[in-house]
């Protein structure tokens, strides 16, 4: 006897097919709740999911609850999702310069398809080319010329400068010959020596004058500050000054037969400077020891300094170069040399 079929519509595709009579009796009792037309539909109805439409190519595919939600846009492959994001995000503008074609992202503010445009806009539009500009000048405080400076260098800048070389002459013709700035200018670098900022110098023929004081029992100070000068060696109790002059920086007219650069001539004229304010204000006429003789001859510096002591201070001439040792002597030259 054939056994009895009973019509039923899939649960999942909606295709009308036959049941046996045992599966619409589960049905019936309730044992079942769905029945569906093949193995396949009854697989995609238990994965809990759906199908859904890919937002680039159309096609449909399944997708779980969760990534329903989660996602605004689906896709059914990776290589549709950067697709379809390109399009969307992304557009095409045109170079204001050269006028070629660049794909960018919308939110972008990028105007030009290369560096290389953005600069020449940007070489067309700056200065006296801007429509922003507001021409503004100052007279320059060297040469007294007339150019264009910018409002804010105007505003912020004491004194204007129509070129970087106008600006080097005034700061060493002007500004640095100012009185009250030099005076300031030696009180700090004092203020600094003192304070150990800067270490004392400790060059061979200081460190060898040192060690001949020393030898001779004659108490010093090292870079003692004197109004606005400090000096190598002050010989306490003695109230008397020896200077350390090297052969190269303070020019030793006995060692460079060339004639001196503009920096040792600088440097004369400060020892110069040094020299007399020292003696016309405290009366002190300070001895000169030079390098090459503090190096090669100790026998004559040791001598000179005791004389310079014993004498109060007083000799015939205060350069260590214009002296000799002649038979355990010591004894001045008969040609001095001007320092």
């Amino acid at each position: 006897m054939p056994k009895k079929l009973y019509p039923h519509i899939c649960d999942y595709c909606g295709k009308e097919h036959s049941i046996s009579t045992s599966t619409y009796n589960k049905l019936i009792n309730g044992k079942s709740k769905h029945c569906y037309c093949s193995t396949e539909c009854k697989a995609n109805a238990q994965r809990r999911g759906d199908y859904v439409i890919c937002a680039n190519c159309g096609k449909n595919f399944y997708k779980k609850p969760s990534e329903i939600k989660q996602q605004e846009n689906l896709y059914c492959c990776t290589e549709c999702e950067f697709e379809h994001r390109k399009k969307v995000h992304r557009e095409e503008r045109t170079c204001e310069i050269c006028g070629k074609t660049f794909v960018v992202g919308k939110r972008s503010k990028q105007r030009f398809c290369s560096p290389e445009c953005q600069h020449e806009w940007q070489t067309q539009r700056v200065g006296e080319k801007s429509s922003h500009f507001i021409p503004s000048y100052s007279k320059c405080d060297y040469c007294g010329k007339m150019f264009h400076i910018s409002l804010y260098n105007q505003k912020t800048y004491a004194h204007h400068f129509c070129s970087l070389t106008c600006r080097q002459k005034w700061y060493s013709e002007v500004f640095s010959q100012d009185d009250n700035w030099k005076e300031k200018s030696r009180i700090k670098m004092l203020e600094t020596l003192t304070s150990g900022k800067i270490s004392l110098t400790n060059s061979l023929p200081q460190r060898l004058v040192d060690e001949m004081l020393t030898e001779t029992n004659v108490p010093f100070e090292r870079e003692k500050t004197i109004d606005f000068y400090s000096v190598d060696n002050f010989l306490l109790g003695y109230n008397l000054i020896i200077e350390v002059q090297g052969d190269y920086w303070h020019y030793n007219p006995t060692t460079f037969t060339t004639p001196p650069t503009k920096m040792q001539i600088k440097n004369r004229g400060r020892d110069k400077a040094k020299h007399n304010f020292i003696k016309h204000k405290y009366g002190i006429e300070i001895l000169y020891l030079w390098e090459y003789d503090i190096v090669h001859n100790k026998e004559l510096c040791v001598e000179l300094i005791k004389k310079y002591i014993i004498n109060q201070g007083n000799l015939e001439n205060y350069h260590s170069f214009n002296y000799n040792i002649i038979e355990n002597q010591l004894c001045i030259k008969d040609n001095i040399t001007t320092a």
